[in-house]
């Protein structure tokens, strides 16, 4: 079978390190992915052709050539978690098959909700019609600009989204509702490409007639294209619905056509045009989020002028009507490459009850322009496919005892009658090949009998957990609560005990995603557990190795968020993999940002779940209300302060998450802050100043009113924590707004810097900024000052984190293992769409003169290091071995929280450097190359 190739940067440069071996002339390399779909996977009687495509839920399906040979192929979407699914047609029409193509994706535009194609510029090549760049409502058209074989794509205007000209000559956005599947097409074949969707409120479609041939420059031509109405009591359509009959010159808005109910939307629509009866007019085929069939609207009308006059509410009531329990959806695709397009009908609502069975083939038995569609397939493609219902949660691990890994998968389940309920399922691929050329057979799709049980989102973990020779399995559940299965048998003959539900009282309130792994090496595994709020609950196994007992130690592991703003959760899912040199990583799976890496999580484990820092340590009083952050005599009050890296690292801080701050306040009887009271924190380049005024501020983290009174006063943030990334300088903003005019400064505690770190606000009378109409958060820039408030900031030590090295849709979870034995991991990837993806780690040489990995090592994200220390651990000395054979200008080694043990000064390269007599431990070796940067790296010292 053809592979192809998709490399994902792992970034994790000890890793690599680690596996090659060194020398001044060797290059660099980094460890990427390649998508392979050489393992066989076995179901039933069958091979699946598509074993690693990656499933199919809410499928949608349009015609582009994606190898650029001349021929049509077939471009999937699903709008369940934004993938595309890009199907090859390979051979001719004796030996036709299609190949999933995933390197195809990273040159595709981005895509969410939906796509269409169409030819719009008449170059012979489909351009690309999805969402725009502003979301919901808006559209945008991407240009296919492929050539000399290489496919190709670019926004086809410039802008977020694509507009349409009124007749006053004014653009506004071409609305398409982001639920709902448009017309993009030359439905009155005037060689321009035309838009229909459903307006604002549903219920009429909108005629964005295209007037420039080849090109793009649209009008409403009517807003209600062939005179229907959908009804709002029933799976039909009313016609005659508008009075002008649709033509073009009606121009009223979708709120004045009669006949429409107040108050009433209809959601999630879709229209699929084509000429159904071969009168040389385009027909529709309607599908709507409340019914399970489909609706044929028939044209009798012109082309200019479409005039719906018939219906077919079962469409295709000749055959086998279209059934779906919700939101069934049609395209019109060559299936079969027989040159006459076919009918798909698929479901593209998320609870539609058949997620495995949601693609219906319905071959064209007649002409392109007069169909006669017959029932073939429930499952089409997906029959080819590991499809698993909704998401799809691997691990690896050998479950019959016979040295081979198996793969078992959970998933989220399969959706039933009942909306948004799901129950899932466990199934074992047992490897029937050998360790290094696996074969993957589905032995059991009810593993150890969990379906009975109805419990949705079976997220699997495998452990030893009672320590008695075989592997146990711990589940996640929706409801947020853990499920213990005993293995009672052996590991050759795995017997199951009844399950233990709600296992010890552990909830992270939904969608629990545990992980067990013994990190501090104690013979006792430790408890991670994500969910849904993107946050990891860390416990602590503080039992025996025969009978754990985990104690919550924080439910904010490392600061770690993995919910980005306007994702609708953030799905923590963690796991381990230990590498070659002994190094773990924890692994992180996401609901958007597809798998992250992590890096030294024995350092953190060992660290307390939130540290205290003081950043200012000098005993100035600042009294005045420019100088003072809360300069309360005025009523409004704006300060930024800069807070260098430098100052944070010689606290031992190399990276974090910041969750509060404090200020200690000299004065007394402080009035309150009682409105407009802001803060906000942001990472900015290292050096930054206030040279040209004010610098961009940070997202707030707190909004609020405080009553502050002598002393320290800790302010927890409580807009989400400030996460760090251990390289930049941070910059603090504090305003205040419309307070009353007090006559009394809040006096702080501060110290004076060498330069000026403290930036304040033309806040006066005189200056018209002193009232209560004022913003103190867009006061103008004053001037900025060498006194700066001491703060106390409360910090979760934080993992250091690599960039995404896997993504595929959303809900990503993976499983790593080194299937070839060449030291490098594999992975198998699952998906929201319920489906796997399989890469294979490969080795791929660094071009250091412009290749760079994003990797934040201790306080420095930089490129490949040029410096390499050995050996690592060490025990009375080390060695820097620098590639230019030039001095070292300077080496240093710290303890893990800071301290400065000792330094080196004009290291010549591979120089041996003696140790003094420390504990065995971790440390740090910051290493200033001759080019002045500074490069970190991780000792292990045992002494």
């Amino acid at each position: 079978m053809k592979k192809t190739i998709y490399s994902f940067t792992f970034s994790i440069v000890c890793l690599v390190s680690g596996l090659v071996s060194y020398a001044q002339s060797t290059p660099i390399y980094r460890l990427d992915f390649e998508f392979n779909d050489d393992i066989p996977v076995i179901v039933g009687n069958d091979t699946l052709s598509l074993a690693w495509a990656g499933g199919i839920d809410q499928g949608q399906f349009v015609e582009i050539d994606l190898n650029l040979d001349g021929r049509l192929d077939l471009l999937g979407f699903d709008r369940n978690g934004d993938r595309y699914i890009p199907l090859i047609k390979e051979g001719d029409s004796g030996s036709f098959y299609y190949r999933y193509d995933h390197d195809v994706i990273k040159h595709l535009p981005p895509a969410q909700f939906y796509i269409q194609t169409a030819d719009y510029n008449c170059d012979g090549k489909m351009d690309i019609l999805t969402v725009g760049e502003l979301g919901t409502s808006t559209t945008m058209i991407y240009t296919n600009t492929s050539t000399g074989g290489q496919l190709s794509f670019q926004k086809a205007i410039p802008g977020q989204y694509l507009f349409y000209t009124n007749a006053a000559n004014r653009q506004f956005s071409v609305f398409i509702n982001s639920t709902d599947i448009p017309v993009f097409q030359d439905v009155n074949k005037d060689g321009a490409i035309d838009i229909l969707s459903f307006d604002i409120l549903g219920g009429v479609v909108t005629y964005y007639r295209n007037k420039q041939p080849c090109g793009l420059d649209f009008e409403i031509a009517t807003y209600c294209y062939g005179d229907f109405m959908e009804s709002f009591i029933g799976n039909s359509i009313t016609l005659n619905a508008c009075s002008g009959g649709g033509n073009l010159d009606d121009h009223r808005s979708p709120l004045e056509i009669e006949g429409r109910p107040d108050n009433i939307m209809h959601a999630e629509s879709s229209l699929l045009s084509l000429d159904l009866t071969g009168n040389g007019l385009y027909d529709l085929v309607i599908g709507d989020s409340d019914y399970p069939g489909l609706i044929g609207a028939f044209n009798t009308g012109t082309l200019d002028t479409a005039l719906m006059t018939s219906q077919d509410t079962m469409f295709p009531v000749y055959n086998v009507p279209a059934n779906m329990p919700n939101f069934p959806s049609a395209f019109y695709v060559d299936v079969d490459h027989d040159g006459v397009r076919d009918l798909l009908v698929t479901s593209n609502s998320t609870f539609d009850g058949r997620s495995d069975s949601s693609v219906h083939f319905y071959k064209n038995l007649g002409l392109d322009t007069l169909p006669n569609f017959s029932l073939q397939n429930l499952r089409l493609f997906q029959e080819d496919m590991i499809e698993l219902g909704t998401n799809a949660f691997p691990v690896i691990c050998d479950f019959n005892g016979d040295g081979k890994p198996d793969i078992l998968v959970g998933n989220m389940g399969y959706a039933t009658d009942t909306i948004n309920t799901f129950h899932g399922n466990l199934f074992l691929f047992e490897n029937v090949g050998t360790f290094t050329d696996p074969v993957f057979e589905l032995v059991d799709s009810d593993f150890a009998n969990m379906a009975q049980y109805r419990k949705a989102f079976l997220y699997p973990t495998v452990y030893d957990i009672d320590n008695d020779g075989d592997l146990d399995i711990l589940l996640g559940s929706l409801e947020g609560k853990l499920i213990f299965l005993e293995n009672t048998g052996n590991a050759a003959n795995p017997q199951w005990a009844a399950p233990v539900f709600n296992y010890q009282n552990i909830d992270v309130v939904s969608k629990a995603a545990p992980a067990l792994f013994d990190v501090n090496g104690n013979g006792k595994p430790e408890l991670f557990v994500g969910s849904q709020n993107g946050r990891i609950a860390y416990y602590e196994n503080t039992g025996t190795t025969s009978i754990p007992s985990f104690q919550l130690v924080t439910s904010e592991f490392s600061g770690i968020n993995t919910m980005r703003a306007n994702d609708p959760e953030g799905n923590s899912m963690p796991s381990f993999y230990k590498l070659p040199t002994g190094e773990i990583q924890f692994i992180v799976g996401t609901y958007n940002q597809g798998v992250l890496v992590y890096d030294s999580i024995e350092t953190v484990l060992n660290l307390p779940p939130v540290a205290s820092i003081d950043i200012g340590s000098g005993n100035e009083i600042l009294s005045t209300p420019e100088l003072s952050a809360l300069g309360s005599a005025r009523r409004n009050g704006r300060n930024q302060f800069i807070i260098r890296a430098a100052e944070l690292h010689a606290q031992g801080i190399y990276s974090g998450n910041f969750n509060s701050l404090a200020f200690e306040i000299t004065s007394s009887n402080n009035p309150n802050l009682s409105q407009g009271f802001r803060i906000s924190m942001r990472s900015i380049p290292s050096g930054s100043n206030f040279t040209n005024g004010w610098l961009t501020p940070g997202p707030n983290i707190f909004e609020g009113t405080w009553a502050l009174s002598m002393g320290w006063n800790t302010i927890p943030f409580n807009r989400g924590n400030f996460e760090w990334d251990g390289t930049s300088d941070i910059l603090v903003q504090i305003c205040f707004s419309r307070n009353s005019n007090n006559f009394q400064n809040i006096n702080m505690r501060g110290s004076i810097m060498t330069e000026q770190l403290n930036a304040y606000a033309l806040n006066d009378n005189a200056s018209g900024n002193n009232t209560l109409l004022a913003d103190g958060c867009n006061l103008p820039f004053l001037a900025a000052s060498n006194s700066r408030p001491n703060f106390r900031f409360a910090i979760i030590p934080a993992l250091l984190k690599s960039n995404q090295f896997l993504k595929s849709g959303q809900s990503n979870a993976v499983a790593l293992i080194d299937l070839d034995g060449d030291s490098l991991p594999e992975a198998i990837l699952g998906n929201k769409s319920g489906g796997l993806h399989f890469f294979k780690g490969i080795l791929v040489e660094v071009d250091t003169t412009s290749d760079t990995l994003s990797v934040n090592q201790f306080a420095q994200n930089a490129p490949v290091k040029s410096t390499r220390i050995f050996p690592n651990p060490a025990q009375q000395s080390f060695y820097v071995d620098f590639s230019e054979n030039e001095t070292i200008p300077e080496v240093q080694l710290f303890s893990i929280n800071g301290l400065q043990i000792t330094r080196w000064t004009k290291v010549t390269s591979n120089e041996k450097l003696d140790l003094p007599a420390i504990a065995s431990g971790i440390y740090l070796v910051r290493v200033l190359t001759p080019n002045g940067k500074w490069e970190h790296h991780r000792l292990t010292i045992i002494q």
